[in-house]
């Protein structure tokens, strides 16, 4: 069976969700929230009209030139995290193409862009307090 591309794409969004529970304008560059000292920094490139917590510590970062995902943690709790990506996401001009919540407390948003893709994975963290968060951004304006 094959699967096109937007379902290859929104099965990696549901795997990364899983483990984290484990052409249009450019986008514009603003300042993020302070991260602790811990924290891996996003890159400089990172758009700024893609939400992120008030408080997050970045965890990993792969930078795959047209594919970045970042996985973050932040002490704000699932249901959060998804409600203010549903109001902050289309308030930065994302459109919203999936939505995807689970009854083990996953949930992921999918937004278009232009052609720009970004998947909001959301996940509490087991053995801890904090949830996770993994973005996953699409872009073929994007290079190494």
């Amino acid at each position: 069976m094959r699967l096109s591309s937007k379902a290859c794409f929104i099965l990696s969004c549901l795997l990364a969700t899983s483990a984290a529970g484990c052409r249009g304008d450019a986008p514009p560059q603003a300042e993020r929230p302070s991260q602790p000292e811990t924290s891996l920094q996003l890159p400089a490139d990172f758009p700024a009209d893609i939400p992120l917590p008030a408080t997050y510590r970045v965890n990993s970062v792969s930078d795959l030139g047209t594919l970045l995902v970042a996985t973050l943690a932040t002490p704000e709790p699932v249901p959060e995290l998804f409600a203010e990506a549903g109001q902050r996401m289309p308030a930065q001009g994302w459109q919203s193409s999936a939505e995807i919540r689970h009854a083990t407390g996953n949930a992921m948003r999918v937004y278009r862009k232009g052609r720009r893709e970004v998947s909001l994975s959301f996940a509490p963290h087991r053995g801890g307090n904090d949830s996770m968060v993994t973005v996953q951004l699409r872009d073929p304006q994007r290079s190494l």
